[in-house]
């Protein structure tokens, strides 16, 4: 009785990520996909930890109707333990590929 009430407990489990999973794919369908990469060139300069200490996460910022388009205005911030750094860039969407055209760090 345990055994069996355990079973569907782990295969609900799987389902449930299962459709998060496929969720997840369509809402992220189509929408950029370089801030990943993005955050991590930026993380690899050592001159960053001077400005914002311990590196904490990031918010990425943009318009889902530019997204859309072939050009998109995006908004940048990398959090750490003892500040922020905001970038304001853009990028262009060529091949279906995202391409960073420009990107400038905003002032305090």
């Amino acid at each position: 009785m345990k055994r069996k009430l355990l079973v569907k407990f782990f295969l609900g489990i799987v389902v449930f990520y299962a459709i998060v999973g496929i969720v997840k794919f369509f809402l992220d369908y189509g929408q950029p996909n370089f801030a990943n990469e993005l955050v991590n060139d930026l993380t690899s300069d050592g001159k960053l930890y001077n400005e914002i200490g311990s590196y904490e996460g990031y918010e990425f910022a943009y318009s889902r109707k530019d997204a859309q388009k072939d050009s998109l205005v995006f908004v940048l911030k990398i959090n750490g333990f003892e500040g922020s750094i905001k970038y304001e860039g853009l990028a262009v969407k060529k091949n279906n590929e995202w391409t960073l055209k420009r990107m400038v760090k905003q002032n305090k």
